[in-house]
């Protein structure tokens, strides 16, 4: 089993609170590096779905 980082449990745990599973905004205090880290790596594991939200390039947790 994968073990999640802090910053991707940030990411993933926010945007499966919210009605649209989106995962932005990003948590508040993440830093912008280590988002992008963290958000490409998930795209390369499926856990996350890049979406178009608004105009607006997002990212949606995706369920098994």
């Amino acid at each position: 089993m994968t073990k999640l980082t802090e910053t991707q449990t940030m990411i993933l745990s926010a945007g499966a609170q919210r009605p649209d599973n989106i995962a932005l905004p990003m948590p508040k205090g993440l830093a912008r590096a280590a988002a992008k880290t963290a958000i490409t790596k998930m795209i390369e594991r499926g856990w996350l779905q890049e979406v178009d939200a608004n105009r607006n390039s997002a990212f949606k947790v995706r369920h098994a």
